[in-house]
């Protein structure tokens, strides 16, 4: 018969030096030595009035660490961290052995998170004063991650009327099945369902008392929620959520994000005047120049192209900026595998004033079509006629691509003084197309690090500042990481 090793759990010491957990060059040892070492947490110590009575409170060294750590590890439970920092020896290490509760760690960051921003500032400061920051091109965009809302509670006002009169012909029906039936197991369950039913009603009565309809820029109302109502239905790459769009701003020698805040909109192009200005203030703080930030090349996606935008870029802050229209694509000749010298230009047709027509250079006619609105100036369109083009040699350097016949916009105005034709010029120049091909090498790993890597890929708490809090939160683990993986926390700790 077989004999085996009899092991015991009885009177089992183990010696742990919880210093010895936190292995140099880790993401945890730039944690713990930034926070201890390099941070002024002492703004935090107006949240205390514990001087002469009351329970010591944690310090915001220890909450900071652990939370931090917590979410580069995907943990964004407050309960789960708690029960990490009564089982994992490094979670016991960054807390020096403290065990705080979950609702300690929930209220932190809900309640006190607010200074979060000072934080950010700080570490972003180190970066800069560890030559992290090139400060020669910055990328802004955004992230779309869910919320602690559900999607299937939002709704316009009107469909919330009309919820309303379906729950309450839900709750006739549940009444007359329990009048007429006579089993008293099933009139405990119908009662039960109708209270339910009631509650829900009662829940969307008072949200419809108690706020108003969130309306569009453009005068259009939007979808409320009953849970979260600063959320918005958004759409992402895996279909709609129920979420906020996280901005961030990140410069292209590192990927240090310089600023980072969450809004609950689909379209982002409209905060990128109110967003630039806030992370000029933001880098100010951090020791960044304003001619250093104005120096850099800014780079946004065509979510951000708008004439207003345009001249607040090229006008106002007198930047660098490349942001291509949605049709950048189609001019580029590269897609078609044509140079710029084989392509018909606007400039070869003539026009023939007596009857209003262009001539092409294999002299057939375009007519006018129709008259457009392009931008912010009108225009004429003219219309070759398909059989024109069919057979024509010079079709393929004449006609975009999948197009049966030429067209032609003609603008009543010079639409050269617009800032968006301007912005259209940079990006069709070979300089520009060859400054935007680097965007997304500056901005998308720091998604991926966050979402995938790291596994924050939704936010735990609900409204717009509390949800910007955890965004920067998940940006703070961002640009610590950077700090220990480029080898920076060696310079830092030598200085």
């Amino acid at each position: 018969m077989a004999r085996y090793r009899q092991g015991s759990q009885d009177n089992i010491i183990v010696a742990i030096s919880l210093e010895e957990q936190l292995l140099p060059e880790s993401f945890e040892y730039a944690l713990n030595y930034i926070i201890d070492n390099e941070l002024d947490l002492s703004a935090f110590d107006e949240f205390y009035c514990n001087d002469y009575a009351g329970p010591e409170a944690y310090p915001p060294q220890t909450l900071l660490k652990v939370i931090l750590y917590g979410y580069s590890q995907g943990l964004l439970s407050s309960r789960k961290i708690e029960t990490a920092c009564r089982t994992n020896v490094v979670f016991m290490a960054l807390a020096a052995d403290a065990r705080p509760d979950h609702a300690t760690i929930a209220s932190f960051v809900s309640s006190k998170g607010a200074l979060m921003k000072r934080v950010f500032v700080q570490v972003v400061a180190i970066c800069s004063r560890l030559e992290l920051i090139g400060m020669e091109q910055f990328a802004l965009d955004g992230c779309k991650l869910s919320s602690n809302a559900a999607k299937e509670h939002s709704g316009t006002f009107a469909e919330y009327q009309k919820k309303l009169v379906a729950l309450e012909q839900k709750i006739e029906r549940l009444m007359k099945q329990h009048q007429d039936n006579d089993i008293a197991p099933e009139h405990q369950r119908l009662q039960k369902a109708i209270e339910g039913i009631q509650k829900q009603k009662k829940r969307i009565q008072s949200f419809l008392e108690t706020h108003s309809p969130r309306v569009h820029t453009a005068s259009r109302e939007v979808k409320s929620n009953l849970t979260d109502n600063e959320s918005a239905k958004l759409k992402s790459s895996g279909g709609y959520i129920q979420g906020y769009n996280g901005l961030i701003l990140t410069d292209s020698k590192h990927q240090i994000v310089l600023n980072a805040y969450a809004i609950g909109r689909q379209y982002e192009g409209d905060e990128l005047q109110p967003f630039l200005t806030d992370s000029q203030h933001t880098a100010s703080q951090a020791g960044i120049l304003e001619n250093q930030f104005r120096s850099a090349t800014f780079l946004a996606d065509t979510n951000y192209f708008s004439e207003d935008n345009c001249r607040f870029l090229l006008e106002t802050q007198h930047m660098d900026a490349v942001i291509p229209d949605p049709h950048f694509r189609g001019r580029d000749l590269r897609f078609e595998g044509r140079s710029e010298s084989d392509r018909v230009h606007p400039s070869d047709f003539c026009y023939e004033a007596e009857t209003d027509q262009y001539r092409c250079p294999q002299g057939k006619l375009l007519s006018l079509s129709t008259k457009v609105k392009s931008g912010l100036h009108r225009g004429r369109k003219y219309c070759s006629q398909e059989r024109d083009c069919q057979g024509c040699r010079l079709a393929e350097s004449c006609l975009t691509k999948k197009a049966r016949r030429r067209t032609l916009f003609v603008a009543d105005t010079d639409a050269s003084q617009t800032f968006a034709q301007r912005m259209m010029d940079v990006i069709d120049s070979p300089q520009g197309r060859q400054k935007y091909a680097r965007r997304m090498g500056i901005v998308e790993p720091v998604f991926g690090n966050i979402k995938h890597t790291k596994g924050m890929n939704r936010f735990t708490l609900r409204g717009s500042k509390k949800v910007t809090i955890q965004w920067l939160c998940y940006c703070l683990v961002h640009n610590i990481e950077k700090i220990a993986t480029t080898g920076a926390i060696k310079r830092l700790q030598a200085a």
